[in-house]
């Protein structure tokens, strides 16, 4: 785990929307509740999701 990413909304609205890269960003979002890499995001991102 050398790099933190920051992950914006369109990775969020991409799996709740059902769109074209859904698996790569499931992967991605698992990827990170595994502990196999680290990320961050922003309660702007998580409020811009919920609106």
């Amino acid at each position: 785990m050398d790099k933190i990413i920051f992950i914006d909304a369109n990775i969020f609205l991409e799996v709740a929307l059902g769109d074209k890269k859904t698996k790569e960003c499931k992967k991605l979002l698992n990827n990170v509740n595994d502990g196999q890499s680290q990320a961050y995001t922003s309660d702007f991102i998580i409020y811009s999701c919920l609106f």
